[in-house]
């Protein structure tokens, strides 16, 4: 069923409603039985395969990566070449800005736990009452 909504949704022009009524499905289900089409185009963030997620991203020239939620124009995906060694650290691994913002999240919270467990002790030699 769903290789069948996918090949009618994807080659055909017809609206929803009517390809729903063909299938005897709501359109709720029919949405749920299409995968997105491939654009044929490595994600420059993740590698992943970009798609398109419906028709009229399609139509627009609009793909999107469903690992990490990249969007963008087609031609512009197509066209982008990283530069040598653009997007990678020491052994190839891949650093996205999602995993920099978690990187200095964590570093800048133990910075701060760092820096308040220090205040405490000076603030206690400084008061030997402890008030």
């Amino acid at each position: 069923m769903a290789a069948r909504t996918n090949e009618l949704y994807w080659s055909s022009d017809a609206s929803v409603n009517r390809l729903a009524r063909e299938l005897s499905l709501s359109k709720g289900a029919l949405y749920r039985l299409v995968a997105p089409l491939s654009a044929g185009l490595p994600c420059p963030r993740c590698g992943a395969e970009m798609g398109y997620s419906n028709r009229t991203t399609r139509d627009r020239g609009l793909v999107s990566c469903a690992e990490c939620g990249l969007e963008d124009e087609y031609e512009r995906i197509r066209a982008y070449r990283p530069a040598e060694g653009e997007g990678e650290i020491e052994g190839g691994v891949g650093l996205s800005l999602a995993k920099l913002v978690v990187v200095s999240a964590i570093a800048s919270a133990a910075v701060a736990f760092l820096l308040s467990a220090a205040l405490r002790k000076r603030t206690r030699e400084h008061d030997p009452d402890g008030i």
